[in-house]
């Protein structure tokens, strides 16, 4: 592949960073929030919250992968939340409109389906739940509506784990097997079923989407689905801690298993199970 001009934001988080590493060959720009530690020439200060400074941003640019985004279920600041998650997506779709972009990379998530028994296909009708998820769903219609200037994908991730990771399910899990803290579990554990993805399963099929034409909405997901009984259980077995539980009855609790045949079709199929992800990740 040829070196391509490729901006990443939320290049310090959990995903945005692995992604830099693994792009490295290329000419990167990397925009952070904040720089909180000794990092390249090429990392940009910005706040998505404010208008862009393009005198600081590359004039042109072959590719941006978008993963800046406040995120939880629980935002207190619905404005905040918006001007990020929303307008942000909206400034730099313009931005690269204007810089002659060839494609537009954009991290959705599994919550624009809303709670689930069965599994989450792409072309489905979306279902959010919470301020978030609408966020991403409105982030998705506009990155939609750019797809006329430029090649657009939509990554619908289900709960990314690994190295670094500060949310999700895996990590909430962990999380709360520390002392002093209760495990949750949902109908006795049993939901959310989920497919979490192995951030080396996601970076893979990310750096496959650079050679991907056309303007796509794909799941990524992990080649399997456990409960959350599972996901601990495996974790007591990695770690040897000792958890205390709180049970929770809830019939009305989904599950988040995406369908992942259009990940297999059109980029990788993911190889690193529960098990295997969950030892590398804890290690």
């Amino acid at each position: 592949m040829k070196k391509l001009k490729i901006l990443i934001t939320g290049a310090s988080g959990f995903v945005g960073s692995s992604l830099a590493k693994a792009l490295a060959d290329h000419e990167l720009y990397l925009l952070v929030h904040r720089k909180e530690f000794g990092l390249g020439e090429n990392f940009l200060e910005h706040d998505l919250a404010e208008e862009l400074d393009r005198e600081k941003l590359p004039k042109s640019l072959d590719i941006i992968i978008h993963q800046a985004a406040l995120v939880g279920r629980k935002q207190t600041n619905p404005a905040e939340l918006l001007k990020i998650n929303v307008e942000g997506t909206r400034k730099l779709l313009e931005y690269g409109k204007d810089v002659g972009l060839k494609k537009f990379a954009f991290a959705s998530s599994v919550a624009v389906y809303g709670p689930k028994q069965d599994l989450a296909k792409e072309s489905e009708r979306l279902n959010p739940q919470n301020l978030y998820a609408e966020s991403k769903v409105a982030a998705e219609e506009l990155v939609s509506f750019y797809s006329n200037h430029f090649e657009t994908l939509i990554f619908r991730y289900n709960d990314p784990y690994g190295a670094g990771m500060r949310h999700g399910l895996v990590f909430h899990l962990l999380n709360n097997m520390e002392p002093g803290r209760k495990v949750e579990f949902f109908n006795g554990g049993e939901n959310p079923k989920a497919n979490p993805i192995y951030i080396d399963d996601l970076v893979e099929a990310t750096k496959k989407s650079l050679e991907l034409g056309g303007s796509h909405t794909i799941n990524l997901g992990g080649p399997e689905t456990k409960t959350p009984k599972e996901i601990v259980e495996s974790l007591v077995k990695i770690t040897g801690k000792k958890p205390e539980f709180e049970y929770i009855e809830d019939k009305n609790k989904g599950n988040q298993i995406v369908d992942t045949a259009l990940m297999e079709k059109l980029l990788i199929k993911p190889k690193i199970g529960i098990e295997e992800g969950l030892k590398r990740f804890v290690a």
